[in-house]
């Protein structure tokens, strides 16, 4: 689905936001934008969206972004296998090592794990490298607030912004800890207006599954955060312009191997979003 407000054009910008590989789908958003001829001049990201946001802003070319993302699953493709075994735990041992880890450790996957996936990918790039201006949200674990990134290197802003509670280490910057950016911040829209966008496409890419029957308290209670969180980022997408939902992709978050599957059911709302964009 997609919703649209009008305003002037001028200076555009993108918030993407996270959802782990379901952020897959702000790849294929970023070329519609471009056969659109709109140029952003800002981006932000939360999550995933930082990855994908933190791409596009090096290189302002989302050919070269698709060929980045293809290369990031090849590359990674037996750190993508585990991670899906311990994040899916679908085995008895997986569950049992997920349940040993989180009890003695701060997450299920090894410390470096989000360096060594995305290192490849930014290397030494700083913010000032970028052809776009580039915030990247994280969460401060210790001030408890979302911090906007615009500074130093960028394999560790997003290392920051990407760090899954549980799953990944809090990632140490600036002499605090930094989490998940989706953790009080899931579409950076404000983020972006504050770095100087003035029209605003965000991109939403959670998916909740409306439910009416639970397996256990735990699914229950995770049902119901997700509730919350579908009110926060419906506050959130409501300052953008422009706002799609990609409320069609079927894949758990932890599913990176899914980079085609997630691009092709973008596809299918994609196409009444350009016509909304090609009509302003």
């Amino acid at each position: 689905m997609f919703e649209t407000t009008w305003s002037s054009r001028e200076k555009w910008g993108v918030a993407l936001g996270s959802g782990g590989a379901r952020g897959y789908a702000h790849v294929p958003l970023l070329e519609v934008i471009e056969s659109c001829d709109i140029k952003p001049e800002y981006i932000t990201g939360s999550s995933i969206g930082s990855v994908v946001g933190a791409a596009y802003a090096l290189t302002a070319d989302s050919r070269t972004v698709k060929k980045m993302t293809s290369h990031f699953v090849k590359i990674n493709s037996e750190k993508i296998k585990k991670l899906l075994q311990m994040a899916a735990g679908s085995k008895l041992v997986d569950m049992l090592n997920v349940a040993r880890k989180t009890a003695v450790s701060k997450s299920i996957m090894n410390e470096d794990y989000l360096y060594e996936m995305l290192t490849p990918i930014f290397q030494n790039a700083r913010f000032e490298d970028t052809k776009l201006k580039l915030g990247i949200v994280a969460t401060d674990i210790r001030r408890c607030r979302t911090e906007l990134i615009t500074s130093g290197y960028i394999i560790d802003a997003v290392c920051a912004s990407a760090s899954v509670p549980g799953t990944f280490s809090p990632t140490r910057l600036g002499g605090t800890h930094f989490i998940d950016g989706g953790v009080m911040c899931v579409v950076p829209v404000e983020q972006c207006r504050q770095l100087g966008a003035e029209k605003i496409i965000a991109s939403d890419v959670t998916n909740l599954v409306r439910k009416g029957t639970f397996k256990n308290a735990l699914e229950l209670m995770g049902y119901l955060n997700q509730l919350k969180l579908e009110r926060i980022i419906a506050s959130e997408i409501s300052q953008a312009e422009y706002r799609i939902r990609f409320t069609n992709l079927n894949i758990e978050w932890y599913q990176f191997d899914q980079f085609e599957k997630a691009t092709k059911s973008a596809m299918e709302l994609l196409d009444d979003f350009k016509k909304e964009l090609m009509n302003d």
